[in-house]
């Protein structure tokens, strides 16, 4: 991996740790989160309200597609180290598009 590639995955993580804890706030906090560019996947940790261990997270194989209007990313592979959240990331998220918060959208079409 090179030193942009390093720095660009810590920028992304970085600020996409920010945005998330806003969104996360009232279900609990984002205890970890890295982008690996490089590999196109996606590492959370996240701790929820009332939980006594933080679920794991990791998204492989993301795109950033749609339009420049409207910016949409998909999941190819999401998986959980939570039985029942697996199979919800399995029906709702992978292989789905969703669309990118307009803030949030330039930053991550920018940087991955």
């Amino acid at each position: 991996m090179s030193f942009f590639d390093r720095i660009k995955g810590q920028a992304v993580s970085l600020a996409a740790r920010q945005f998330l804890n806003n969104y996360l706030e009232a279900y609990g906090s984002m205890l970890n989160f890295s982008v690996q560019p490089e590999t196109k996947t996606i590492y959370a940790e996240i701790l929820l309200k009332g939980e006594q261990s933080p679920i794991k997270l990791t998204l492989s194989g993301y795109e950033i597609g749609g339009t420049a209007a409207q910016p949409t990313v998909s999941i190819a592979k999401a998986e959980a180290s939570r039985e029942w959240l697996q199979t919800v990331l399995e029906e709702f998220v992978e292989g789905k598009a969703f669309d990118l918060p307009p803030k949030a959208a330039p930053l991550l079409k920018m940087l991955l």
